[in-house]
C-alpha cells in the first residue's frame, strides 16, 4: 500500500515538475498540496458511496477536517527530510514500459477520484437523498 501511495506522488511531482518548470522543493509542496485534496475527494466519494447504499446520509459528516489531516500526514511523510527526493530517485529507475504502464494507472486513478464525486452528488440527488441547508430542518 505504501508503495502506491508513493506512486501517486511520484506522478503528481513529475506531472507538475514538468508543467510548472519549478524548483523541486516548490513543485513537491504543491504535489502535496494536490495529494491531499485527491485523498479528500477519495473520502467525500465513499461517503457518497455508503450514502446511496444504505440511505444513511453520510456525506453531512464534517469532512473537511480531514482535509487538513491529509495535509498534514502527506507533508511529514512527503516533505520532512525531502523525503521526495528519496522517492524520485526509487522511481526514476524504473524500465519505461514498467513506468509507462503504472503512469496510465496513475492518471486513471486521478481522473476517477476528481470525476467521482460530482457523479455522486448527482446520484444522491436523483434518488432524494440530499438536503438542501433550508430543508435541513424540516428533514431530520
Amino acid at each position: 500500500m505504501k508503495i502506491v501511495f508513493y506512486r501517486i506522488y511520484y506522478c503528481l511531482f513529475k506531472g507538475l515538475k514538468r508543467s510548472f518548470n519549478t524548483n523541486d522543493k516548490t513543485t513537491a509542496i504543491i504535489s502535496v498540496m494536490y495529494y491531499s485534496i485527491l485523498l479528500f475527494c477519495n473520502v467525500v466519494s465513499i461517503s457518497l458511496l455508503f450514502t446511496a447504499i444504505t440511505k444513511i446520509r453520510l456525506y453531512r459528516f464534517p469532512w473537511h477536517w480531514s482535509l487538513v489531516l491529509f495535509l498534514i500526514i502527506n507533508s511529514l511523510c512527503f516533505l520532512k527530510n525531502k523525503n521526495y527526493s528519496k522517492i524520485m530517485f526509487v522511481f526514476d529507475r524504473e524500465d519505461n514500459k514498467t513506468k509507462s504502464a503504472r503512469k496510465t494507472l496513475c492518471v486513471i486513478n486521478i481522473v476517477i477520484s476528481l470525476i467521482s464525486v460530482p457523479l455522486l452528488m448527482y446520484l444522491i440527488g436523483i434518488m432524494g437523498l440530499y438536503i438542501y441547508i433550508g430543508d435541513y430542518e424540516t428533514n431530520l
